[in-house]
């Protein structure tokens, strides 16, 4: 058995009070933290231990104690952020921010882990961010929330979680009464993160002043708390459905004595308890308000002290009846009439009300689930047991789900118990699996390996906004990537690579990571220097890029520029009356005579201190510069493929284009040579 292997060779350092390694769970809903003990009088007794002080639920409220006039705010350094606000503020962590939630829901901050490390306002789930918090939202890298509408404070969500990791970190030195300790910590995050997600959540715990010793994903780290906790589990495949507050992660893995082999990983950062929380709360309102037609529905829905309360509350039902059949939202004095007078919201609710509004959601975790089946190319039949993980999956008809799509067509009480293991409490199993991986980490467990995978394909634009692949999605991980590149034209120092990841192959509908921009290649002919880029995918599935010039062996200057990414999970549909065939063709081409242009106009400009170029070969630079600026902007958004299409297929603006980009050519070469260049 695995749990006799794992005791029979772990071992453990000595004591450290100097120093605690934690393993984090931080939750969209709460975040929890664990550690294994250091004791050496019982080997048994050393599993990880969650450190039951530090359950937070993940919220943060700010209420104000100082003057705040004359406070400037600086947007690109979040941790003099982060100090201003601790010095200036009232700072509600967890249970605090819960309890002043109702009364000051502005400045009170829950589930942003859901928009950590994303930079698009538009995307469908700002929309109830942008609802709750006034519209108080501005966009400068990252998403900032305006506190107190009139101040010039401002946080983002890596502010929201260093607070949060802060609060965790303190509860855990206390209980362990180690208050001087320095902390290292095993942080997870759910497997569908992308490279900004990650980067944002180590920043996150760069804010709270604790080293980061790796991220893990969440169904990884529940798989080794399963995998090492328990003796009965066998050699074998596993999956494991992680639906928590706000996310949705499926991973399989293979698991061969000591070796955890990740085959696939999938899932959607948009779906989780939360989603269901706000459905049970608009069908409760809508019951409610249908038995009291007297009541204007929207004083009702502008009152967000109420709705904020009821929104609580429809939490609480979910979790009531993941147990029972019935629940009751009772909430005395919710709110005033149009006559002045308290109405008490009173409203009973059944499981198999919750079923039915669960499920649209639990039918996407299960498409999920199957799509990453195929993916790894396993078979439902080939799993040995499906591991539950999340609050989420104490629902007995998510349960019920899993059993008929991937274990029986009938729901017996035999492949319930044999098939679905839920022995580890679906809240722990995550941040017990965080400190296993810890300790193995810094040597207190040994003889245990974690092979994980890279969840997302990552890839550079190529000719036309095409993606071309690098590091493929379930590669394993750490990996690097090795590409040549050379030079378009004479003594050309710089090049820029911009670096997308997802699975669509068109670039606009993935997420872009940044622009990086190549400097300091030597001054050869085009088409000499030769540089070899190399892309590292880290443990922590963040992406490290390094690049040489290989007949020099000069190292290259390498800079990140990171842009607001088109965040898209949910793949763009390119629009019905479009052949996406002759859509490829138009950006591949476009790209391919913009490349050309470029490298045209980047010789136009390194001779026009020197040369006299006509008024005419000037101005057609500048308006194909501006005609291309344009063609740019139509192609990241879908609603201009049709007319795209249109003129440059349909009715040869490809050729037209291309001939005056040859035109162009000859006429400045022309005017090069009449200037004996």
């Amino acid at each position: 058995m695995l749990l006799n292997k794992f005791i029979n060779k772990r071992y453990y350092s000595s004591l450290n009070s100097d120093k605690l390694v934690l393993g984090i769970d931080l939750g969209t809903t709460n975040s929890l933290a664990s550690h294994i003990p250091k004791s050496l009088a019982n080997a048994k007794t050393h599993a990880p231990t969650i450190l039951t002080t530090t359950k937070t639920p993940s919220i943060v409220g700010f209420a104000k104690k100082n003057n705040l006039e004359g406070i400037s705010t600086d947007l690109t350094n979040d941790k003099h952020l982060f100090n201003q606000l601790k010095e200036n503020l009232s700072v509600f962590i967890g249970d605090q921010a819960q309890n002043q939630y109702r009364l000051n829901p502005e400045n009170t901050f829950k589930a942003m882990k859901r928009i950590i490390g994303t930079f698009n306002e538009n995307d469908e789930i700002f929309e109830s961010y942008k609802n709750q918090y006034s519209n108080n939202v501005s966009l400068n890298n990252s998403v900032y929330f305006t506190l107190f509408k009139d101040s010039k404070l401002k946080v983002n969500a890596e502010i929201i979680a260093g607070f949060i990791l802060s609060e965790i970190k303190a509860k855990a030195l206390q209980e362990l009464n180690m208050e001087n300790a320095k902390v290292d910590a095993v942080i997870t995050v759910p497997a569908y993160f992308n490279n900004l997600q990650r980067k944002a959540t180590l920043n996150a715990a760069d804010l709270a002043d604790i080293n980061c010793l790796r991220i893990i994903n969440e169904p990884t780290a529940a798989a080794l708390s399963f995998g090492v906790l328990k003796e009965q589990n066998k050699d074998g495949v596993y999956a494991v459905y992680d639906l928590g507050g706000g996310t949705f992660d499926i991973s399989i893995l293979e698991l061969d004595g000591a070796v955890f082999e990740v085959r696939g990983t999938s899932g959607d950062l948009k779906l989780g308890g939360e989603d269901l929380d706000y459905l049970i709360r608009d069908y409760v309102l809508d019951k409610f308000l249908k038995l009291n037609d007297n009541i204007n529905k929207n004083d009702v829905l502008n009152n967000m002290s109420f709705m904020n309360e009821l929104l609580n509350h429809s939490e609480k039902c979910k979790i009531e009846l993941s147990h029972k059949t019935t629940s009751e939202i009772n909430i005395p004095f919710a709110f005033k009439n149009s006559h002045g007078d308290y109405i008490h919201f009173k409203m009973e609710i059944k499981e198999s009300e919750i079923d039915k509004l669960a499920e649209p959601l639990v039918k996407k975790t299960i498409k999920i689930f199957k799509k990453c089946l195929k993916d790894a190319k396993i078979d439902k039949q080939s799993l040995q047991q499906i591991l539950l993980v999340g609050g989420m999956t104490r629902m007995p008809y998510i349960r019920k789900q899993i059993i008929k799509n991937f274990i029986s067509d009938n729901n017996s009480e035999i492949d319930f118990d044999n098939k679905l293991n839920y022995k580890i409490n679906p809240d722990d199993s995550v941040c017990l699996g965080a400190s296993i991986q810890a300790g193995l980490l810094t040597g207190e467990i040994k003889d245990v390996l974690l092979l994980d995978v890279n969840p997302l394909t990552l890839g550079m634009e190529t000719y036309g906004g095409l993606m071309s692949p690098m590091l493929q999605k379930n590669c394993n991980v750490p990996i690097e990537y090795k590409e040549q590149f050379t030079t378009g034209i004479d003594n050309q120092q710089i090049v820029k690579i911009n670096i997308y990841q997802g699975e669509s192959k068109l670039c606009r509908d993935n997420v872009k990571l940044g622009e990086f921009v190549l400097s300091g290649i030597p001054q050869l002919p085009k088409g000499v220097p030769k540089i070899e880029v190399s892309y590292k995918l880290d443990s922590n599935g963040i992406l490290n890029v390094t690049a040489r010039e290989l007949l020099t062996n000069l190292e290259c200057n390498l800079e990140l520029i990171t842009t607001a990414p088109i965040e898209n999970n949910y793949k763009k549909q390119v629009n019905s009356d479009v052949d996406v065939n002759d859509l490829s063709w138009v950006f591949e081409n476009l790209g391919l005579w913009q490349l050309s242009f470029k490298e045209l106009d980047l010789q136009f400009r390194q001779y026009t201190g020197t040369v006299h170029f006509s008024e005419n070969i000037a101005n057609e630079f500048n308006d194909l510069k501006a005609k291309f600026a344009a063609w740019e902007t139509m192609k990241e958004d879908s609603s201009k493929d049709h007319e795209m299409v249109e003129f440059f297929a349909k009715k040869g603006g490809m050729n037209r284009l291309k001939a005056r980009i040859n035109k162009l050519q000859t006429d400045f070469m022309s005017e090069l040579k009449g200037n004996k260049v």
